[in-house]
């Protein structure tokens, strides 16, 4: 087994049950306003945002474009009488108050944080994020928090990863592992940075031909991955 030092960890997906605080946030504003709501709305909110996402990852629009385009665009597609850009504001406001950690997650983060350094790593914006970093009782275990607002620059931006890695003494490359569930934004982010990467895989899906160093697909498989056994 390869000897780590340092692991970063990104947040929605891996360690939070992203779904569901979405879900719950979601709800929870749409009820406020007394908008209609319903699953084929989430489904349309989900592909807009998504493709949003995905054009941010690639560089091709900045996160600004996000926040203003993603509930314009389902309002006048549903026909939603609301502004879309203050129901964003008040959308991320709810969101920095849902936290649903992944089963596992705060005791294997307990257990990592015994023999690694662990760094969370992820896009999203800097008060929301903290805010659930926070209140999910993770940040015990973390050394420091890197989010891409902050940073300047997004996963799988090898920019990313060299600021998080100028603010970690003594940083090592070879001495390095990600681990996250996104393929286009972890493991690439990863690869293109020339460290180590564990794709989480929980649902099983097809790796598309990336060359992944691990794939768990639990978080309790990286104790023993790491070389932790049940008895340290």
């Amino acid at each position: 087994m390869k000897s780590y030092t340092t692991i970063f960890l990104d947040m929605d997906g891996t360690l939070l049950d992203f779904e569901k605080c979405e879900s719950t946030a979601l709800e929870s504003i749409f009820a406020k306003h007394g908008f209609p709501y319903s699953p084929e709305i989430r489904s349309r909110y989900n592909e807009i945002n998504s493709h949003l996402w995905k054009e941010y990852e690639l560089g091709h629009i900045e996160k600004a474009i996000i926040h203003s385009t993603r509930f314009q665009q389902l309002f006048q597609e549903m026909n939603i009488p609301g502004d879309g850009i203050a129901f964003n504001r008040e959308y991320l406001s709810e969101l920095g108050k849902n936290w649903y950690p992944i089963p596992g997650a705060q005791e294997v983060c307990r257990i990592l944080a015994s023999r690694f350094r662990l760094y969370l790593a992820t896009n999203g914006v800097g008060l929301t994020q903290r805010s659930r970093a926070e209140g999910s009782g993770l940040l015990p275990f973390l050394q420091n928090i890197f989010i891409s607002e902050e940073m300047g620059i997004q996963k799988p931006h090898p920019g990313f990863f060299e600021k998080a890695a100028s603010r970690i003494p003594h940083f090592q490359k070879d001495e390095t592992l990600i681990v996250g569930d996104s393929l286009s934004s972890d493991m690439k982010g990863g690869l293109n940075f020339g460290i180590d990467v564990c794709w989480f895989n929980p649902g099983g899906e097809p790796n598309p031909g990336l060359p992944l160093t691990y794939e768990i697909r639990s978080l309790w498989d990286l104790p023993p991955l790491l070389g932790i056994s049940k008895e340290d």
